[in-house]
């Protein structure tokens, strides 16, 4: 099962897929909203101070549990704190973020109704654009809305009509296991991208990454005077039109390395006076070649379930460090020795602990400084075998973290012929071995720590 595949099981809405019915076009009937306790946190684009509204430049997520908060803050910056409110979500984090990569399940995951409040927040009209949701009394006849989109801004705008409320629901593509998420938005702007959105969603069969974004839109009124402001704008990822995304930090932070001290990393890594490394040399791009049993080359073979395989001889210890970016794109390096896309990791030295291994490891066979937020598992299957050319056959015996890069490029080397960050979209297309392939799906299942 590929990890694509396992992410597919994971995040299901268990919803009808809906029509576009704000538009009388595209209208048709429209399922209420779910309970808003359904979503463990929601997006929001402001905050009140002082009994104002006050927009912000970055997401501010709000949620029940103190625990997601803490999870929050660690994918998207910020700190966790608990505020004043009469709903459930009473903690809060003002990330430092104003674009997110999210994974939604498809045209069901973006909901639109269009409603209208009068007195002390009393429900006068509910629709989908076509028919009436409530009253309920009412429900299924005709709403009598105006036929065009701009005749029903303008009546919204006067007071006389409902206004839009999109709701999309979401994963962190970051961490799909930390459950779903929800932005609600009375946009108008938003509301004239649903089609194409939706549309985009229909044309992929399962789950879609996309990014969640606060765009700067900057103009001048008609008197001459500049006005800026932040409009939300969701895209989905692979449209060529669609930038790629690049969250940048809206408050002054301070790194978790430093240029500096990613150069003292890399020199304590490669001292001479440190203890001998286990590393083979890397053969050259010209002596890989394709054997007949297992994944072979020159070098090594690797036997996975193989009734064939050779007995093993040694049992060394090794760590892996996967590591997840802001977008959600998990760090893969070609090997020279195999041509297949794995995590970086290798043999743990004396006097080094597992989790410094992963970090040393990940550095050397990337380039890339990375900080360890969790714990994977420990894969010790006895039918993982890797047999090399100077007659070494190792059980494979790995330790595999979960971490974030804090500083550094990908970067090529004697071991890699490949380094880049993949979304878990894309890994169907890359070569990846069986025993790797299931620790990535373990993470994008949430199905962790592995202990086997």
């Amino acid at each position: 099962m590929t990890a694509l595949r396992r992410l597919s099981l994971i995040i299901p809405l268990h919803r009808e897929v809906l029509p576009m019915a704000w538009s009388p076009q595209a209208a048709g009937p429209m399922q209420r909203l779910v309970n808003q306790a359904d979503y463990v946190g929601h997006f929001r684009t402001g905050r009140r101070v002082d009994n104002r509204p006050e927009s912000l430049a970055t997401w501010r997520v709000t949620m029940a549990a103190p625990n997601v908060a803490t999870d929050v803050a660690r994918l998207l910056g910020g700190e966790p704190a608990q505020w004043e409110t009469t709903t459930e979500d009473s903690w809060e984090v003002l990330t430092d973020y104003d674009t997110v990569r999210i994974v939604l399940d498809g045209p069901s995951a973006v909901q639109v109704r269009m409603v209208l409040f009068g007195y002390k927040g009393k429900k006068l009209h509910e629709c989908d654009g076509a028919q009436l949701l409530a009253p309920e009394v009412e429900a299924g006849k005709p709403c009598g809305c105006p036929s065009t989109f701009e005749e029903r801004r303008l009546k919204a705008k006067s007071g006389r009509g409902p206004a839009p409320s999109t709701s999309v629901a979401f994963r962190l593509a970051a961490e799909p296991a930390l459950g779903e998420f929800c932005f609600a938005s009375g946009s108008w702007e938003l509301l004239k991208t649903v089609p194409d959105l939706q549309r985009a969603l229909e044309d992929v069969d399962g789950p879609v990454t996309c990014e969640i974004a606060l765009e700067l839109v900057k103009c001048t009124t008609a008197s001459g005077m500049a006005v800026s402001y932040r409009k939300p704008v969701i895209r989905v990822l692979g449209d060529p039109s669609a930038p790629e995304p690049r969250p940048v930090p809206r408050r002054s932070s301070v790194p978790l390395v430093s240029p500096a001290a990613a150069s003292d990393v890399r020199a304590l890594v490669r001292s001479p006076t440190g203890p001998p490394s286990r590393r083979r040399p890397a053969p050259e791009p010209q002596d890989l070649l394709s054997g007949s049993s297992g994944t072979a080359t020159g070098r090594r073979i690797e036997y996975y379930n193989d009734p064939d395989a050779p007995k093993a001889n040694t049992l060394i210890p090794a760590s892996n460090l996967l590591v997840v970016d802001n977008h959600g794109a998990i760090l893969l390096q070609r090997r020279r020795d195999t041509g297949q896309w794995a995590l970086p990791g290798g043999a743990q030295d004396i006097g080094e602990t597992a989790a410094q291994c992963a970090v040393r490891e990940c550095l050397e066979e990337t380039g890339i400084v990375a900080r360890i937020t969790g714990f994977l598992g420990v894969y010790t299957d006895p039918n993982h075998i890797v047999a090399y050319a100077d007659g070494e056959i190792r059980q494979q015996y790995e330790t595999t973290y979960i971490g974030r890069p804090v500083n550094g490029e990908p970067t090529v080397n004697d071991e890699a012929d490949a380094v880049r960050f993949v979304q878990p979209v894309d890994l169907a297309q890359y070569a990846i071995h069986r025993s790797m392939r299931q620790q990535i799906g373990d993470y994008l299942a949430g199905t962790y720590p592995y202990l086997g």
